[in-house]
Formats: structure tokens, C-alpha cells, sequence
């Protein structure tokens, strides 16, 4: 029996598109939002709270507003969710650090090693960006890795419902990861063994983090 391992550019069946969220798995959102916070926080004189914590917070609040109707276009909800984040911990935010950290995504910049792996993953494949954040938001941001992606689908801005919302947004990755991702052990095929499902963040960063090592990153 042969020992050699698959390669990710040899796969049966071959994927045509390898998709990514675009927040924590391309650029450095927890980063950039730690470091807006703690910037915020040493502002109000705030010595006492954690900035991790007011970000899971944040996470927690966010996902409240992407469920919720009417849709909401993502720089409401970062708006929305980080006030009553700072709010848990009886800080107020002035509308002047809310309009900054509302803003800091077009500010993110890419992981080190991802240019030069998306850079090898499009020789082989097209690349995709899903993202639940809004088209004046994560333009600048991919702009910002510096490689041409294929496909940037954000959530729809012209109709009361979004195109994507929490369950369908899920669904979609979903059937991402079950057509390239997931490793069926009776069938032998798909593209990582030994991945697990998750929810939907934790899918999509599992699998990009996959693919950007297996490239050599």
C-alpha cells in the first residue's frame, strides 16, 4: 500500500471553488477588535475590564441581531452589538467610538501567510469569499490581501430579507463543506480526513486554516 499522502491539488472529486469567510480566517479581526477595545478602554480611564470578554460579548450580541428581523446591514449590527457589550460592563459609548469601531474592519489587514497561499490556491482552484458583512464593508478589506478573489458574496442590502441570514447562511457552508470538506469513511472520498462538523464559524475557520496549511503556509 502506498504511503504517500493525498495533495490537497489532487483530490477525487476535485473541487472547482475553495471558499472562506474572510474575518479571523483571512485578515486579523480578532486583532484589530482587541486592540480598538483596549484603545476605547483606556479612553473611558476602564481598568477593570477585559477586553476579551467584552468581545465574547460582542460575538454573543452579534448573533442575537444577524437572527433577528428586520435584516440588519453589518455595520449596524457591530454598532449595535458592541454598545450593549460595552453597556454589560456599564460603559457608555460615545457615538464617536462606535462610528471607529464600526469602521475598523476596512482597516484589517491579511494574516501573514495568507497572500502566499491563496496566491498557490489559484492556480488550482477559483477562490470565494461568503461573509455576512456588507459590500462597502469587506470590499477594502479584501482589497487588503492583495489577491483577486473569483466570488465575494455578502448578504443582500435591498430587501427586508437578507439573502443570508443565520440559518441559511449556515446551510450554505453547510453543503460547501459536505461536497469538499467533510471525509466520508465508508466512501473514502472528500478533501479532510478527520474533520469533524461544527457550527458555522468554527467550520469555515477549521477548513481554511486546513487548506492554508496544507499549501505550505
Amino acid at each position: 500500500m502506498s504511503s504517500q499522502k493525498p495533495s490537497l491539488f489532487n483530490l477525487d472529486p476535485a473541487p472547482k471553488v475553495i471558499t472562506f469567510d474572510c474575518y479571523g480566517t483571512l485578515v486579523q479581526w480578532y486583532e484589530v477588535l482587541l486592540r480598538e477595545i483596549e484603545t476605547t478602554l483606556v479612553e473611558h480611564g476602564v481598568q477593570d475590564v477585559d477586553a476579551p470578554a467584552i468581545l465574547d460579548s460582542f460575538s454573543a450580541q452579534g448573533r442575537r441581531l444577524t437572527a433577528g428581523k428586520p435584516h440588519r446591514l453589518y455595520k449596524d449590527i457591530l454598532r449595535s452589538g458592541f454598545k450593549a457589550a460595552f453597556r454589560e460592563r456599564a460603559v457608555l459609548l460615545s457615538e464617536g467610538d462606535l462610528n471607529r469601531i464600526a469602521a475598523s474592519p476596512i482597516t484589517m489587514e491579511p494574516h501573514p501567510d495568507v497572500p502566499d497561499a491563496l496566491r498557490r490556491l489559484r492556480e488550482h482552484y477559483k477562490l470565494a469569499v461568503f461573509t455576512k458583512s456588507d459590500n462597502d464593508l469587506i470590499a477594502p478589506t479584501v482589497a487588503r490581501i492583495g489577491v483577486p478573489f473569483d466570488y465575494v458574496k455578502t448578504v443582500k442590502s435591498t430587501s427586508v430579507d437578507a439573502s443570508y441570514n443565520q440559518t441559511t447562511f449556515y446551510e450554505a457552508w453547510r453543503l460547501a463543506i459536505q461536497r469538499y470538506g467533510i471525509y466520508n469513511p465508508y466512501t473514502g472520498r472528500a478533501a479532510i480526513k478527520g474533520l469533524l462538523p461544527h457550527g458555522p464559524n468554527n467550520v469555515r475557520d477549521v477548513l481554511a486554516a486546513h487548506i492554508l496549511k496544507q499549501t505550505g503556509s
